[in-house]
């Protein structure tokens, strides 16, 4: 069984897919394929229903076409499309980007009165600490959403998600103390607006916040990888394999709080499958910590096999070659 996340930058996991199934014909294998993310790019994939489009602000305020998903009963939507890296076309402006956006799609997604709308947090540039997704429903009838779900990467809480993850979007050092700051107030404004505390709430400062902000306003957070993979026909077909194959671009320890990864050793775990976990590169600490914890796992890494260069200017013929050489 194939589980597979994206290589963040090289291949998309449909491509990942496209290249599984070629190497599983050549080795004869019976392959299934699982749809798996952790609340990045991709979600909207691993939910049932019709693509739709909205235009909505993008997190410097111009207007931007982003896809959402229904099937007339739920929803789901993914942060990473109203203000993902693609917004970057003229360089990071971390103090700037809002989550104003998230919230108008929100509010035009709730008109039609759905049962629940799950929200894939990660993959942002903000760090607002979901301010403006709070502005955009401030005022409409939208105010409480107990039926929304944050789906989560990550288990870093709101007061820390700027110092953790401020410098992949470009903020500087000094940048980084102004959202940490600035995330402080907020969460003090949203426990006197709400009356919720969410400081320290585990998994809060996904999306630079946003999924706090979902749960300030009455939703839930979970972790998107856990919620996505243990579903019951997941459980079924994890069952009946003989091996789970996975992987991603790099893997170190924040593989192991909340990605994709993670969710299938433990499924390896529960279901005593042995697992193979084909990246792009790893940090040797976090594996050795991972075989400890998971005797049973493999890791092979693209560039340790081919080197950096070739890894990363074939990664699809590299990909394949690493999958050849696994064990029948």
């Amino acid at each position: 069984m194939s589980i597979f996340d994206k290589f963040r930058g090289t291949l998309s996991q449909a491509r990942i897919a496209d290249i599984v199934k070629e190497v599983s014909r050549e080795r004869n294998w019976r392959l299934e394929i699982v749809k798996a993310s952790d609340g990045g790019e991709g979600f909207l994939e691993c939910f049932p229903g019709k693509i739709r489009h909205s235009v909505v602000s993008g997190p410097f305020g111009c207007p931007r076409r982003v896809r959402w998903r229904s099937d007339g009963i739920s929803a789901a939507v993914e942060v990473a499309e109203i203000v993902g890296h693609r917004n970057l076309v003229s360089g990071a402006r971390p103090l700037d980007a809002t989550s104003f956006g998230v919230g108008e799609l929100l509010v035009e997604i709730l008109g039609s009165n759905p049962q629940s709308v799950a929200i894939g947090c990660g993959g942002s540039i903000t760090t607002d600490g979901g301010f403006g997704l709070v502005a955009a429903i401030t005022g409409t009838k939208f105010e409480r959403l107990p039926h929304l779900s944050a789906y989560v990467d990550t288990a870093t809480c709101f007061v820390d998600a700027a110092r953790v993850f401020g410098r992949q979007k470009g903020a500087t050092p000094k940048q980084i103390e102004w959202l940490a700051r600035r995330l402080s107030f907020a969460a003090d404004l949203y426990q006197w607006r709400f009356g919720h505390r969410i400081h320290e709430v585990e998994g809060s400062g996904a999306a630079g916040g946003i999924s706090g902000a979902v749960f300030v306003l009455g939703g839930k957070i979970v972790s998107g990888a856990q919620a996505i993979l243990h579903r019951d026909s997941v459980h079924a077909s994890v069952s009946k394999c003989d091996v789970l194959v996975t992987g991603e671009g790099y893997f170190d320890h924040q593989s192991l709080k909340g990605k994709v990864v993670s969710a299938v050793l433990e499924l390896g775990k529960d279901f005593g499958k042995p697992v193979y976990v084909v990246v792009g590169d790893y940090d040797e600490r976090a594996v050795e910590e991972t075989l400890a914890a998971y005797p049973t796992v493999r890791f092979a890494s693209l560039v340790q096999r081919v080197g950096f260069e070739t890894a990363t200017k074939s990664p699809e013929s590299s990909l394949a070659a690493a999958l050849l050489e696994l064990p029948s």
